[in-house]
């Protein structure tokens, strides 16, 4: 059943100075192996049934995306017949190059969309989603879809206006955020819509979202899994930007010790 709750304690912390040198430490050793990933041997790539995609754009529902991954040939694959199915895969350490020289040691395989999505017309996004059997999640956070903001100058860096998360243990929650100043100054509090402890692993689940992206009261989200209702609210959804979000689906999480591999099938975007 849902679960709805906000958080209202979510606040910017500001680093003590050995968790600074710790950060530190983590961001060189990430510069110093970030370029070599993508050479690194391993006889588990490809996964029988798929072909590593690297870094190709592709195309879904007439929207370009771009992968944004650590380059490593386990990165993403795509099916070797379903060819809107695609695999990711994380190991400890595969943060990508970019992130790497902006000091960011998370890590990350995913689709990002290119250009923006429309804030005065309603979106339905809808796909299939397995997380492969493995260690449950130890990660304080994991973003396995999202729609990330479309920053104005002067905005601080925000968490998405929109995304499903797994939490450790395996807690699946979606929750979303908003802000109806501009510029984007502090933290928004998130709103969790739904939660589902111990998401179920090895086995598909479909997802339809019904999205209109509004910091303010007009703004509306649905959700749907496997045909049920979880998710009906009405209020803000997205930060007051000049440009509306756009969508990234894949694996993004903070720094963890296990691997982690979750695949998607027939992911469509329209808007209406």
């Amino acid at each position: 059943m849902p679960n709805s709750s906000t958080d209202r304690n979510s606040v910017t912390v500001n680093f003590t100075s050995r968790r600074q040198l710790i950060k530190s430490a983590a961001v060189a050793a990430a510069l110093t192996s970030v370029e070599g990933r993508a050479q690194t041997a391993d006889q588990s790539c490809p996964v029988e049934g798929f072909e590593p995609w690297g870094r190709k754009p592709i195309e879904l529902s007439g929207m370009h995306f771009t992968p944004y991954t650590s380059g490593a040939c386990w990165s993403i694959d795509r099916h070797l017949k379903d060819r809107t199915r695609f695999r990711f895969e994380l190991r400890p350490g595969d943060t990508t190059p970019e992130d790497a020289k902006k000091r960011n040691i998370s890590e990350r395989a995913e689709f990002n969309q290119s250009g923006t999505l429309p804030t005065d017309r309603e979106i339905t996004l809808e796909f299939n989603m397995l997380v492969e059997e493995g260690p449950r999640t130890t990660a304080e956070w994991t973003i396995l879809t999202q729609f990330h903001q479309s920053p104005d100058p002067g905005d601080e860096p925000a968490s998405p206006p929109l995304a499903q998360y797994v939490r450790p243990n395996d807690l699946f929650t979606i929750q979303s955020r908003s802000y109806h100043l501009r510029p984007l100054i502090l933290r928004p509090p998130r709103t969790v819509h739904y939660s589902l402890p111990n998401f179920p692993r090895g086995e598909w689940h479909h997802f339809k979202y019904l999205v209109r992206f509004s910091p303010f009261s007009d703004g509306r989200l649905k959700c749907q899994i496997n045909g049920l209702n979880v998710v009906d609210y009405s209020g803000g959804v997205s930060y007051l930007n000049t440009r509306g979000p756009y969508f990234k689906f894949g694996i993004y999480r903070q720094p963890a010790r296990e691997r982690l591999s979750v695949q998607f099938s027939g992911v469509r975007l329209s808007t209406s």
